[in-house]
């Protein structure tokens, strides 16, 4: 019995080395498909941090971060823009409202 022990133990020992070598091996595939999963999430950031930096929203923000005045002048810039748009439609709508009287001999509308 007392000659079992240490062979029963080393048994173990050896046992317990092998789990741990297999638990090192599993953990280190884990490990590796996290940082490679962990290194495509961030190119994928960077590439998107990117595409938001080189837009014109992007220099809209940073120009607002500085003054926020910025953006007053922006909406009311593009408010002219529409308005001026909204003008240059009704009055085609109006040529075609005519266009369409001549032709037809009464409004449609």
């Amino acid at each position: 019995p007392s000659r079992l022990k240490p062979a029963i133990l080393a048994a173990t020992a050896h046992r317990i080395e092998s789990i741990r070598t297999a638990d090192t091996r599993v953990l280190t595939m884990e490990l590796r498909s996290l940082y490679e999963h962990l290194q495509a999430g961030i190119l994928e950031l960077i590439e998107t941090l990117d595409e938001l930096r080189a837009s014109p929203d992007y220099e809209v923000f940073l120009f607002a971060e500085k003054d926020a005045a910025v953006i007053d002048s922006i909406t009311a810039a593009q408010r002219e823009e529409l308005e001026k748009e909204i003008e240059e439609l009704k009055a085609e709508a109006r040529a075609g409202k005519r266009e369409i009287e001549e032709l037809v001999g009464s409004s449609p509308f």
